[in-house]
């Protein structure tokens, strides 16, 4: 529609309900002259009758030198139905109906609920601040800007868990592990490891592995972290039974958030979950430090076999240096998911930092009673308060490659040959090993006596035959 004419009135005097011949006023602009004639050129148009109660506003357009009314808007009767004007001189003038008018106070705000149409802003213009978790047409400000500004590829450097998707198994490959149920504790793929004790396991056994890609909630993640039973599900805990996966933290990853301080930063997970029963499950994270300290949190999982988006927030703990201070490569805190605790471990209590003595509050349900199955994938823990969005999670995955790196500071898989009474072969790690690791070849080979040495890189040598195997360097943490 054409922007309104400054006085652009005519006058009529014909009745009816059609269109309406339009005459001159002295010192007054046509409707033709400012909008010209034609369907495609419509405006706003009010029609009032001076010596009777009638009038009607609308938008048409001027054709041979008629308004032609094409839609109603209002009118003296509170319809939208054209008016039977009677007899008489009207007035017809163009302008901009006051719900479409936008005006300012003294401090240039524009006031009411105007509609800007292809509008220009200049200066410094202001807006209301939308709420973080709106997510609506609703005009946008830069309030969030220093939450959200960095690249996705900077906020995936960030994440302080590796392997949050369970993308990386060097020791197992996409082989699940099965371990029987009593007092086992131990790597089951890159990153994570198993806490299992159960008193009276019967025929049940527990079954992690990597999730294939084709199971997790989103392409992009490509795979997950797969636990369920087989045999038959865990029966009713007993007090001291307990599940738990988790991932030990190198204190170097953690010391940003200055854990133990005055000052210190929260921290924010995210990841999703899958089960197939609905319950509670309880989420930690603890120092490894002199008198440990854990927050639990509960997460109730609301539908049974569904996917479900999760997002937490660590409040700092601000009481205890020693709970956190230990040295940069050893562990510093711990990541934590419980399947199952009996009433002796869930003695917790949900949403405060305490000393660790247990790792669930009474409200954690047996996730592994009967042939159930839990699954986790795209585990991102940032410092501070915010966490991606649902749609922005998978973009805060790592490459491959680059989660591969991060997996092999703590523990390395090399194809080798061996060769018999070589000199020493150093194969370079692809990158710096946490600590100075342990070195074993896998297979060993056979009739052979191995040497090692693990300076620059992991090399060995046998007195035996010729053989193929994998030089494996374990600098993992407990």
């Amino acid at each position: 529609m054409p922007a309104p004419g400054d006085l652009v009135h005519q006058t009529s005097i014909t009745t009816g309900t059609g269109a309406q011949t339009l005459v001159a006023v002295l010192g007054k602009r046509s409707f033709l002259s400012w909008f010209g004639t034609g369907g495609t050129n419509t405006f706003d148009y009010y029609i009032s009758h001076r010596t009777a109660a009638e009038h009607e506003r609308g938008t048409g357009h001027e054709s041979g030198g008629t308004l032609v009314r094409d839609t109603v808007l209002a009118n003296h009767l509170g319809t939208t139905a054209l008016v039977n004007f009677s007899a008489g001189i009207k007035d017809i003038t163009n302008g901009v109906p006051a719900g479409k008018i936008v005006h300012t106070d003294l401090a240039q705000t524009l006031i009411g609920p105007k509609t800007l149409d292809n509008a220009i802003l200049t200066g410094v213009p202001v807006a209301p601040t939308a709420a973080e978790t709106v997510n609506t047409t609703q005009i946008a400000t830069t309030a969030h800007v220093k939450d959200y500004a960095a690249p996705f590829s900077a906020l995936a450097t960030n994440n302080i868990i590796y392997n949050g998707c369970g993308i990386i198994n060097q020791e197992n490959g996409d082989a699940y592990l099965g371990v029987n149920w009593i007092n086992y504790g131990g790597y089951f793929m890159d990153g994570w490891l198993v806490s299992s004790s159960i008193a009276t396991p019967g025929s049940a056994q527990l079954r992690l592995g990597h999730l294939a890609a084709s199971g997790s909630p989103l392409p992009a993640f490509g795979g997950g972290i797969w636990t369920d039973t087989q045999v038959a599900g865990v029966p009713s805990p007993g007090a001291n039974d307990r599940i738990k996966i988790y991932q030990p933290i190198e204190y170097s990853r953690l010391k940003c958030l200055g854990m133990g301080r005055a000052g210190a930063s929260s921290v924010t997970l995210s990841f999703w979950v899958y089960c197939t029963i609905t319950g509670t499950m309880c989420v930690s994270l603890a120092s490894a430090g002199t008198g440990s300290r854990i927050y639990i949190q509960e997460v109730v999982i609301a539908a049974a076999t569904t996917w479900q988006y999760v997002t937490l927030t660590f409040p700092p703990d601000t009481t205890s240096p020693t709970s956190w201070d230990v040295a940069d490569n050893a562990s510093g805190g711990y990541l934590q998911f419980c399947f199952t605790a009996g009433a002796s471990q869930n003695d917790a209590t949900a949403g405060s930092w305490q000393t660790w003595g247990d790792d669930a509050t009474a409200a954690q349900t047996n996730f592994l009673a009967g042939l159930n199955v839990v699954l986790l994938t795209g585990i991102v823990l940032l410092p501070g308060t915010e966490a991606p969005s649902q749609a922005m999670s998978p973009l805060l995955q790592r490459s491959y490659g680059d989660e591969l790196l991060q997996c092999q500071r703590y523990y390395i898989r090399l194809p080798y040959i061996v060769e018999p009474f070589s000199d020493w072969d150093i194969k370079p790690y692809p990158t710096t090993l946490r600590a100075a690791p342990t070195l074993a070849p896998v297979p060993p080979p056979a009739g052979s006596t191995v040497a090692f040495n693990g300076n620059m890189g992991g090399a060995f040598y046998t007195s035996g035959a010729r053989a193929y195997a994998d030089l494996v360097a374990d600098a993992r943490l407990l």
